[in-house]
């Protein structure tokens, strides 16, 4: 986790993915009549299966039970995947697609 003494070697990493996936959908969301459809989709739906793959990976490979480690993940993990989930959710919005 961020910030503590206990390692836990993948965090950072999803973290980071998760930022970086979350700023493409945002930039899909605000340019989305500048991309070509088929384009578009891929983006969105490959960007969106990615960041709940990782996050199964992460989750499965290095699970805790240490409450602090659950609570820094909620932050680490949670929060930049409904970014990401909001960004999806209006790049579809404003392209019309699902």
């Amino acid at each position: 986790m961020l910030g503590s003494s206990v390692s836990i070697p993948y965090d950072l990493w999803l973290f980071r993915l998760l930022l970086a996936l979350a700023a493409l959908l945002l930039i899909g969301a605000v340019s989305s009549p500048a991309w070509l459809p088929i384009a578009a989709t891929f983006a969105r739906r490959g960007a969106l299966l990615l960041a709940i793959v990782a996050i199964a990976f992460v989750l499965i490979r290095t699970p805790t039970r240490d409450p602090f480690i659950s609570l820094g993940r909620v932050f680490t993990i949670w929060c930049p995947f409904a970014a990401a989930a909001l960004f999806y959710g209006i790049w579809c919005w404003r392209a019309g697609r699902w």
